[in-house]
C-alpha cells in the first residue's frame, strides 16, 4: 500500500494548496515537516494571509492566570492553550494578539497562540508612571504585513499619543491633540482591516460616540459592546433598559463618507427562571447588569455568538456559556466551565474574537 505522502504527491499541487487552505491551522503547524515543497508553502507570506482571510472567527477566553480556552464553534469542542500570564488587555488583529500586563514595566508582548511565538515590545523613553494607556493595533494600507500599535494616555493636562512601527523598532510622537478630548471604553474596541475602532464619549458634552478617523454617533445611549460586521462594518450589542429586549445596530460600510446605524436584530424574551433557553437572563443576570464584558459577533449564519460568563445569585455559581441568538430566541448552545464565585475572583474576565492563524510574529 502506498504511502499517504505518496498519494498526496500524486495530487496536483494547486489541489493540494487549495485543500490546505480549508484545513485548521493545529494541523498546518503539524504538515510543515511533511516536505519541503509544503513547508516552503506554509510560509508563504500569500497563502498565510488568503488563509487567515477564509478562516471562520471563534473566540479565545482568559481560563486562569496563565491558561485559556478556545472553542471550535462547529463542533463545541474546548482546547485550551498557555500564554504569558497576567494579562490585563488583548487586542486582536490578523490573529495575532496584542497584550498588556498591569504589573510589568515592559508591559506589551504580541502572542500568537497556535504558533507559541511571543515578542516582548520595549516601551518608548516617554513611558513614565504605572501601566496604562488605551492601545490600538493594526497595520497600514501599504503593506498588510506592517503592523503598528498605537497608545495614548492622558495625565492631567498633559496626553501623550505615540505610534511604534514593527519593521523600524521605534517609537514616534504623533501630534494628535483632539485626542484628549475622548475618552474610551479600554474593552470596548475592535482591529479591523488595519484600523483601530473605539466605543467613547466627549468630555464636553457626555455624548457616547464611537470613533476612528470618522466619528459615528451611538444608536444607544448606554454602554453597548462592540464588534466587526463581515469585512467592512461595525456592529452593536446592546439591552434594553428594562431587560427584556437584546438588539444589535450594525453601521453600512465604515469607508463611506457618511455613516449610520441601522437595527439588525430585535429580540424580545421573556424574564424567567431556568427556562430551557433563557436560563442566563433570569431576574439579576441580564447582561449589562455587571462588571464582567461580554463576547459576541455576527456568525456567517446570521446569528450571534455569544460566550459570556455570568453570576447565578440563586445558587452562587458562576457560569460560562456559549448562547446563539437569532430567530425569536436566546438559545444556550453548550456550559464551557463553572466555578464558585471567589475561586477566580483576581482572574481578569477576558475574552476575544480570535481567528486561529500562520501569521508570523512581526518584525
Amino acid at each position: 500500500m502506498a504511502s499517504s505522502n505518496t498519494s498526496w504527491s500524486l495530487l496536483p499541487f494547486d489541489l493540494v494548496e487549495n485543500i490546505l487552505y480549508r484545513l485548521p491551522v493545529a494541523s498546518l503547524v503539524r504538515f510543515k515537516s511533511t516536505c519541503k515543497q509544503w513547508c516552503a508553502l506554509l510560509i508563504d507570506k500569500r497563502f498565510i494571509y488568503k488563509h487567515l482571510d477564509l478562516s471562520r472567527e471563534g473566540f479565545i477566553r482568559v481560563q486562569d492566570h496563565k491558561s485559556f480556552q478556545v472553542i471550535n464553534l462547529e463542533t463545541l469542542d474546548l482546547s485550551s492553550l498557555q500564554g504569558p500570564d497576567d494579562i490585563d488587555l488583548m487586542i486582536h488583529c490578523d490573529g495575532l494578539l496584542l497584550c498588556r500586563f498591569d504589573n510589568r514595566d515592559n508591559n506589551l508582548v504580541v502572542w500568537i497562540p497556535f504558533l507559541s511565538r511571543v515578542k516582548w515590545i520595549e516601551l518608548s523613553s516617554s513611558y513614565t508612571g504605572p501601566p496604562g494607556g488605551i492601545y490600538g493595533f493594526g497595520y497600514d494600507n501599504v503593506s498588510r504585513d506592517n503592523y503598528k500599535i498605537l497608545r495614548f494616555k492622558r495625565e492631567l493636562e498633559y496626553e501623550v499619543v505615540e505610534i511604534y512601527e514593527f519593521k523600524s523598532e521605534l517609537w514616534r510622537r504623533v501630534d494628535y491633540s483632539c485626542a484628549y478630548y475622548w475618552y474610551t471604553w479600554y474593552t470596548c474596541h475592535v482591529s479591523m482591516n488595519g484600523n483601530m475602532y473605539w466605543y467613547a464619549g466627549r468630555d464636553n458634552d457626555n455624548s457616547e460616540l464611537k470613533t476612528s478617523s470618522n466619528v459615528l454617533i451611538s444608536p444607544e445611549r448606554h454602554s453597548p459592546f462592540l464588534s466587526g460586521f463581515g469585512e467592512d462594518r461595525l456592529s452593536l450589542l446592546s439591552e434594553h433598559k428594562d431587560e427584556t429586549m437584546i438588539q444589535v445596530w450594525v453601521t453600512n460600510k465604515v469607508t463611506d463618507e457618511i455613516g449610520s446605524w441601522s437595527k439588525y436584530l430585535n429580540v424580545t424574551y421573556e424574564i424567567v427562571t431556568r427556562s430551557k433557553y433563557f436560563n442566563v437572563f433570569s431576574p439579576c443576570l441580564s447582561i449589562l447588569s455587571t462588571s464582567n464584558f461580554p463576547t459576541y459577533f455576527i456568525h456567517k449564519t446570521n446569528r450571534i455568538m455569544l460566550w459570556y460568563e455570568k453570576e447565578d445569585h440563586q445558587d452562587e455559581n458562576i457560569y460560562v456559556n456559549l448562547y446563539e441568538i437569532g430567530g425569536g430566541e436566546v438559545k444556550k448552545l453548550v456550559e464551557t466551565g463553572r466555578h464558585r464565585r471567589w475561586d477566580m475572583c483576581d482572574v481578569p474576565k477576558l475574552c476575544y474574537v480570535f481567528v486561529p492563524n500562520l501569521v508570523p510574529v512581526p518584525e
